[in-house]
């Protein structure tokens, strides 16, 4: 007993030392990387006060001193405000404001008779060391997950310092300040509009498609041949199979996925019927005329072992021919397919996925268990995997742990060794072309050929191959436990 207590003792006050261990770890190491923040502030700082100096050393004017007797003033009120105030906001804030009003006068006084000066060198270095631990400090907080960016058109700071940067032209250059007072504030509206533009591009996953097939009834006898249930299994069966439908149909609503259709055979579905409703599915396109980004096909019934789909007749679907037909219609376009599987044998597909390489291509799979303890849980049943994969990927605050020891209902997926250099449809030349004609004069379609030539110019290729390189040798040999399609919905594995 009492060996047991002493090992029960011990081992808390380890997990509790192991923890404060690494919450110091935690601590320092943000400390530190607070640090280059100050660091690059206190260099920012003196190179405006030396450059400062040299401007009223030089031209002897009384406006300067004043600005910079105020600026120290700024600054007290800033530090007092922070630290016997709390109002942490409002010194930042104002700090910031006159850190952008000081810098726009130290670019518009003229420093034509003193630009070789020690002092003005001095600034000069100070200002482009600053820069630098700026984009230092930016790039640590990144890569030691410090904080979290989220996509805005622009923060705070850089707000107040454009407004201080701006007001700066105005007080200095009487002459042409309304002038350079307008361009500073365009021209960040015009870079918020291509960061909007940019972070839309990135965030948004393109347009996407689903169709669903549910065979309830067909299931593989001993020989291989499909056959039909025993009447008193079709109505439970029936259940789990309209809940598979409600579930995708959620699916495909959540995440604004275009549906083609869901359809539910209780007879099963011929190798024909099949092919046709498919070759629509595969050959659709949006209303403005390309084809959609993305193509989700699912599919839940019986499976061969090898994973071929059961079908009415004998007949069976090979994920060979379902590739040959998603070929003869993608073409040369750079579509994606992904196939979701809740069948008994998904494993042999999200195997032989990973073999493609020329198109696109994902199988999210069910690992079903085979044996099962009653007493402990129930077995699994057709329907389990995807009432619980919706939920994951629909419900934000679900509590599925794909991880979890012991589950019955487990998942599995693979891709195709390009998957990892997919990228949306962009433009092309022809499309840039037929924009342009139709809403621009008929002078300026030279301007076409110079922006396609110059778009054209791949300068880092070398560096964009070595990358695609790097990602794919990811993708084959750390596969993610959970990949994000830029979609909306995960692919995950157990």
């Amino acid at each position: 007993m009492c060996r047991s207590l002493r090992y029960c003792v011990s081992h808390c006050l380890y997990a509790v030392m192991t923890r404060l261990e690494e919450a110091n770890r935690e601590v320092n190491m943000h400390s530190s990387v607070r640090y280059l923040g100050y660091l690059a502030r206190i260099n920012l700082l003196v190179a405006i006060c030396i450059g400062l100096y040299v401007r009223w050393e030089k031209n002897a004017d009384a406006l300067i001193l004043v600005i910079f007797i105020l600026g120290l003033f700024v600054l007290g009120i800033a530090s007092i405000l922070y630290y016997y105030f709390s109002m942490e906001a409002a010194s930042l804030s104002l700090s910031n404001l006159w850190f952008g009003f000081l810098l726009g006068l130290l670019c518009f006084l003229d420093n034509d008779s003193f630009k070789n000066d020690v002092k003005e060198e001095a600034t000069k270095y100070l200002l482009l060391s600053s820069i630098i631990i700026r984009i230092l400090f930016a790039l640590v907080q990144r890569i030691c997950g410090c904080i979290h960016h989220r996509p805005t058109l622009l923060t705070t700071v850089e707000f107040l310092e454009l407004v201080g940067f701006a007001i700066a032209s105005t007080t200095m250059l009487k002459s042409n300040g309304i002038f350079m007072s307008v361009f500073l504030i365009v021209l960040p509206l015009e870079s918020m509009a291509h960061g909007l533009f940019h972070e839309l591009g990135t965030c948004l996953g393109g347009t996407c498609v689903g169709y669903a097939v549910v065979i309830p009834t067909n299931f593989c006898s001993p020989d291989g041949q499909p056959t039909l249930l025993p009447p008193d299994h079709v109505q439970e069966l029936n259940l789990r199979s309209t809940g598979m439908l409600n579930a995708i149909q959620r699916f495909f609503a959540y995440h604004m996925i275009e549906t083609y259709g869901c359809d539910y055979s209780a007879s099963g579905l011929s190798f024909d019927t099949l092919h046709s409703k498919l070759k629509s599915f595969l050959e659709l396109r949006t209303p403005d005329g390309p084809r959609h980004d993305t193509y989700v096909l699912y599919y839940s019934g019986h499976s061969h072992s090898t994973g071929e789909w059961a079908l009415a007749g004998g007949d069976a679907l090979r994920l060979d021919t379902l590739l040959e037909w998603w070929r003869e219609k993608n073409g040369s376009f750079c579509s994606r397919l992904i196939i979701l599987l809740d069948c008994e044998n998904s494993q042999p597909w999200v195997k032989e996925v990973r073999k493609v390489s020329d198109q696109y291509v994902a199988v999210q799979g069910a690992d079903l268990a085979k044996v099962v303890d009653v007493e402990e849980s129930d077995p699994p049943y057709l329907g389990d995997f995807t009432r619980e994969w919706v939920e994951y990927n629909c419900n934000p605050d679900n509590d599925i742990n794909w991880f979890e020891k012991g589950r019955t209902v487990k998942a599995m997926y693979g891709v195709s060794k390009r998957w990892s250099d997919y990228t949306l449809h962009l433009p092309t030349e022809s499309d840039v072309a037929k924009h342009w004609m139709i809403y621009f004069p008929h002078i300026t379609y030279p301007l076409i050929h110079l922006a396609n030539w110059f778009c054209g110019l791949n300068l880092f290729w070398v560096c964009k191959a070595c990358f695609r390189c790097l990602k794919r040798l990811k993708m084959s040999w750390f596969l993610p436990t959970v990949l994000d399609t830029g979609q909306g919905f995960k692919l995950v594995r157990s």
